[in-house]
């Protein structure tokens, strides 16, 4: 693995708040709700964020799959922040919720572009897409029958028929925006640690 995992490096340090501020999170939110805090999208990406800050201590970052599931994490983690900040503020307040919110975002934001050293190719970036595509449809048709949304944007019974398929066309164009966005920067970055490298060896 690299040499920044060595005790005292920037990026263990990086590594380190990642990893405590989502496992404080998730571990908080289990206790606070329970097992049921695992229906909304927020908990679900603070877990992966979790799951990533441990995969990669653990040495899992030169797996194939690594890079992609460490890259679905920040586009789900983003979402989480972007949404909540613009269409959830009225639920702040708590400092569980601007964990949830706002600093586990912003530090896996740090952590997937300072630590870790590849992303997903920027041809691949509809697969971030799919994780919340999926999300959205099961809880929706749940909602038909259960009548409970985990999101007022996406209640049927708040808003109408022409404002929900507004809300979800505006919601999925900026997805996928977001999605192609984050893979390209991820990308330059990426070539330019390279070539970074490269001249070091020379």
């Amino acid at each position: 693995m690299m040499l920044e995992k060595e005790r005292g490096s920037l990026s263990n340090l990086i590594w380190l708040m990642t990893f405590l501020l989502s496992s404080w999170t998730v571990m908080w939110s289990i206790i606070d709700m329970k097992i049921w805090i695992f229906r909304y999208f927020t908990m679900q990406s603070n877990f992966l964020v979790m799951l990533v800050a441990i995969m990669y201590y653990t040495m899992k970052e030169s797996k194939p799959y690594f890079k992609t599931f460490s890259t679905i994490t920040l586009f789900n983690i983003i979402v989480t922040g972007v949404v909540f900040h613009t269409m959830l503020s009225q639920f702040s307040g708590s400092f569980l919720v601007e964990l949830q919110h706002t600093f586990v975002p912003i530090i896996y934001v740090i952590f997937y572009f300072v630590v870790l050293k590849e992303g997903i190719e920027v041809k691949k970036f509809w697969i971030l897409l799919i994780y919340p595509m999926i999300y959205f449809v099961i809880f929706f048709i749940q909602g038909i029958f259960t009548n409970w949304y985990p999101y007022p944007f996406m209640d049927p019974t708040i808003q109408s028929e022409g404002s929900l398929a507004i809300t979800i066309l505006m919601m999925a164009l900026a997805m996928a925006l977001l999605a192609l966005l984050l893979t390209y920067v991820k990308q330059i970055l990426h070539r330019k640690n390279q070539m970074m490298t490269v001249s070091n060896d020379v």
